[in-house]
């Protein structure tokens, strides 16, 4: 049975950004709160939404 600090190991979680689409880690994303809802975007996206 595995302990847990070996399934949090295990998860990774992961978030869509809403400008183009790509698929990273929940740590690599940046929230943008200018706008409602906040949005979620990689940080490649953030330069150009701010």
């Amino acid at each position: 049975m595995a302990t847990k600090k070996e399934i949090k190991k295990e998860a990774k979680i992961t978030f869509k950004c809403k400008v183009c689409g790509k698929q990273k880690n929940i740590e690599d994303m940046r929230t943008v709160t200018r706008f409602f809802p906040p949005l979620v975007v990689c940080p490649e996206c953030e330069r150009h939404v701010r």
